[in-house]
């Protein structure tokens, strides 16, 4: 088991090895499994196969609280909508411009928060209206998880996709790939005046919706982000 941590940190990570959540995340992966195949406790260990004599234990690294640094400001936020009249795809989508494509996805995703994979599987009769206003009810096919829920779709979300609504079944339909979408994004980063350093991905507008959600309510930011 020692060698088996010390063998995880030496593994190549983003900026030298792995860092120290990762290996933790995947030392609490094995003990599930260790778990498992020790002896059974009827008050501890229930599910245990008895496969190994005793229950071992891996010494796992602690939690490391990072300072997040790649998420969008809303300044930043503002100059990327403002590029995006540099946009030239989608360009075969009837009555919807290339450019309010691309404001009413980035405004969509910071103010809902939805992962960028999400975003380009909603369809239009996944939205729902109550006495609390709009929602969309995204299901586990569809969600990162596998577990379906649902989010609740603010005004300026709903006049996200108002500016671009058709007759079509998908809110954002992209008839290319995932990478030709990445490059494009990275086009408009780089024709807006954000500092080169901070032109980060889509998932940065979403940490800018869960940082600003934090501020006024840090529960209510877990369960928009739907993390335990």
């Amino acid at each position: 088991i020692a060698r088996f941590v010390q063998g995880v940190r030496s593994l190549p990570g983003r900026d030298g090895t792995l860092a120290e959540n990762t290996v933790r995340k995947h030392c609490v992966a094995i003990q599930y499994v260790l778990d498992r195949a020790a002896p059974a406790d009827a008050r501890r260990n229930p599910d245990g196969a008895g496969m190994l004599p005793e229950a071992l234990i891996i010494p796992k690294p602690g939690v490391v609280i990072n300072d997040v640094e790649d998420v969008f400001t809303l300044p930043e936020i503002s100059l990327l909508l403002d590029a995006c009249h540099h946009a030239r795809a989608p360009r075969k989508l009837p009555g919807v411009s290339a450019a309010d494509w691309w404001r009413s996805l980035l405004q969509f995703i910071y103010n809902v928060g939805l992962r960028i994979e999400t975003m380009l599987l909603l369809r239009h009769d996944w939205f729902y209206a109550d006495d609390l206003g709009h929602w969309v009810r995204v299901p586990p096919r569809s969600a990162k998880k596998k577990r379906g829920r649902d989010y609740y779709v603010n005004r300026w979300a709903w006049e996200a996709i108002e500016r671009i609504r058709t007759n079509r079944e998908l809110v954002f339909p992209w008839g290319h790939t995932m990478h030709y979408l990445h490059a494009r994004r990275r086009r408009l980063l780089a024709k807006s005046r954000i500092a080169e350093g901070r032109q980060y991905g889509f998932h940065a507008l979403r940490k800018a919706c869960l940082s600003q959600a934090a501020r006024i309510n840090p529960m209510a930011a877990s369960m928009i982000a739907g993390h335990s």
